[in-house]
């Protein structure tokens, strides 16, 4: 998601870099501790799980195998699966 920073009536409407801030993925191994993530993004996850590898924690609240696509919520963002391998996920994106 991209969000446009104001601009003054008179500039141009061609958009500079600076003009555009961008919200998005941010892509973790399957094998991180979701409590790594939670601690840092000030997530609701609870005490007993922050060991669990991110995947398997986005795994076992999925109503069927995980397939690339697939997400949670969790507060105000979503953890997306981006890769899988068999049925294990590989790689979650936080998205904000």
């Amino acid at each position: 998601m991209a969000v446009l920073a104001p601009r003054s009536k008179s500039a141009s409407t061609r958009l500079e870099p600076a003009d555009v801030v961008t919200f998005g993925a941010f892509l973790f191994a399957g094998h991180v501790p979701v409590g790594k993530i939670a601690d840092f993004y000030g997530l609701p996850v609870p005490q007993a799980e922050k060991a669990t590898p991110v995947g398997n924690f986005v795994a076992d609240r999925l109503p069927a195998n995980p397939s690339v696509g697939d997400s949670i919520g969790i507060g105000l963002i979503g953890l997306v699966v981006y890769d899988v391998s068999g049925d294990r996920i590989t790689r979650v994106g936080l998205e904000l």
